[in-house]
């Protein structure tokens, strides 16, 4: 069985929510249904009692529980004793960001810590929410970046940032430029460039179109490169974070809010135990934050 679906478990156990639970792993929730369903087969029993909007443990569930709770546990502790047996003063501190870290300070504060630290090693490992996600959870990785949305709370140590938004991209000739901000609802009458399903904003989008049953016209999916091609051509608006949205700003583009705002917190989360070196890089980004 793989380890990471009976993290995936007890997460869902805990939020009694296919879309909390999915949020939270930052992960879809047809993934998520899938993993659990692999589980049901190889256990051969039902682990939750679905509902139309939440989902009950089932009692072979309440069983397998606490066994996956440990399993869960055991996973950190091995991943802590591998640390701890090869800890030594040079250790390298490996960083997961996102993708696109720079505008969200991440390469800003590890190129200040860099500064400030000559002596300590850094890795850099870059990735989706979703991998930097399951990287944390298995242990490989003690700190990383993550974005928590205004109805996310924060599951480990986390330091916040900064905050972001999703927005609208638009050609200046389009209809919907006239908007100072745009009703969500009115996405689901265009023709939309959207970004990868990996990614946070993408996550976010997808959670509020479900929330307002909106079934949006998606006629690009994937990443930012190109996409102000697609813009001057007509061929759609591009939804995506603020910061990103701004790097492909010209003239004859404007950016525009939505409604509702759909905005997040950025920032960085770390585990409990770290080494001597991933503490110093923590210490540093709490004082660089006046946390």
């Amino acid at each position: 069985m793989d380890i990471s679906y009976v993290l995936e478990f007890v997460v869902l156990a805990d939020t009694k929510s296919f879309s909390a639970a999915s949020y939270q792993l930052h992960m879809s929730q047809a993934a998520l249904s899938k993993h659990i369903q692999s589980m049901e087969r190889e256990l051969g029993h039902p682990l939750f009692i679905r509902t139309t909007r939440n989902v009950e443990i089932s009692e072979y569930g309440q069983i397998y529980l606490p066994y996956a709770r440990q399993i869960s546990e055991n996973v950190r502790k091995a991943e802590a004793a591998r640390i701890a047996f090869e800890k030594r003063s040079d250790a390298r501190t490996i960083i997961g960001v996102v993708h696109n870290p720079d505008l969200f300070m991440a390469t800003e504060l590890i190129s200040g810590f860099r500064r400030e630290y000559p002596g300590i090693p850094i890795q850099i490992f870059e990735g989706s929410l979703k991998e930097l996600r399951r990287e944390f959870l298995m242990g490989r990785l003690h700190i990383i970046s993550m974005a928590y949305s205004t109805w996310e709370k924060a599951q480990n140590h986390f330091i916040p940032a900064g905050k972001s938004r999703l927005t609208a991209l638009i050609p200046k000739d389009h209809f919907l430029a006239e908007y100072e901000s745009i009703p969500l609802r009115h996405l689901g009458n265009v023709p939309l460039l959207v970004p990868e399903q990996t990614s946070f904003p993408y996550q976010y989008l997808l959670h509020f179109f479900q929330q307002e049953e909106i079934h949006p016209d998606i006629v690009y999916q994937g990443n930012t490169t190109g996409v102000k091609h697609l813009l001057k051509e007509g061929m759609g608006i591009f939804i995506q974070d603020e910061a990103i949205a701004k790097t492909q700003m010209d003239e004859n583009l404007v950016i525009r809010r939505l409604e509702p705002d759909i905005s997040y917190t950025f920032g960085l989360e770390y585990q409990d135990h770290l080494t001597k070196n991933e503490r110093i890089y923590v210490n540093y980004i709490k004082k660089m934050l006046a946390v």
